[in-house]
């Protein structure tokens, strides 16, 4: 594995039997707060059969990230999250990663994802505008509006189609995670 950037990464789906799950699962804790963490049941059982596809992102063998997805519609993926261990950011494994997952797990199709809402006065304001400009550095586009889900907070949309509209992605929204009140 290149110490600098990610030559070798590859995409797979996440099964049952996966090997270093227990790997993944210190992804999450890294990548999420204790009050914003998937459960492992998220992580490691949701499947294509409910809708949900979990991938994973191995680099020589060492998982490196995950992601988790929701399909809604025939033309469109609902990115849940994108997590990159610590030790693998900075390094492109997230630019690469969301490239694979769109340009050959996607083929195409649509992909949106809400980031928290540029609020000036969120005590995570810079972390907020850096996940931003990282969307924004890897094609997508974040659309004017705001999605407030009550306890969990105010989020933006960002979507690889720039035609897209806020209430075009509500209604997606609400395909994709019927449980949010968007």
């Amino acid at each position: 594995m290149n110490n600098d950037v990610c030559i070798g990464l590859r995409m797979m789906p996440l099964t049952s039997d996966y090997p270093y799950l227990e790997r993944l699962l210190d992804i999450r804790d890294e990548a999420f707060p204790a009050n914003e963490r998937p459960n492992s049941r998220n992580v490691s059982s949701y499947n294509k059969d409910n809708g949900y596809i979990n991938l994973v992102f191995e680099d020589d063998n060492v998982p490196v990230g995950f992601m988790q997805l929701r399909h809604c519609g025939d033309d469109a993926y609902y990115g849940i999250y994108l997590a990159i261990g610590k030790k693998f950011r900075n390094r492109h494994y997230g630019s690469r990663a969301l490239k694979l997952v769109i340009e050959e797990y996607l083929k195409g199709k649509m992909l949106f994802g809400c980031v928290e809402a540029l609020l000036p006065e969120a005590e995570n304001y810079q972390q907020r505008v850096d996940r931003v400009r990282f969307y924004q550095r890897n094609g997508m586009f974040v659309l004017d509006g705001v999605v407030d889900t009550g306890k969990m907070g105010k989020y933006q949309f960002v979507c690889t189609d720039p035609n897209m509209t806020f209430e075009q992605l509500k209604a997606k929204m609400a395909i994709a995670m019927p449980m949010l009140t968007v």
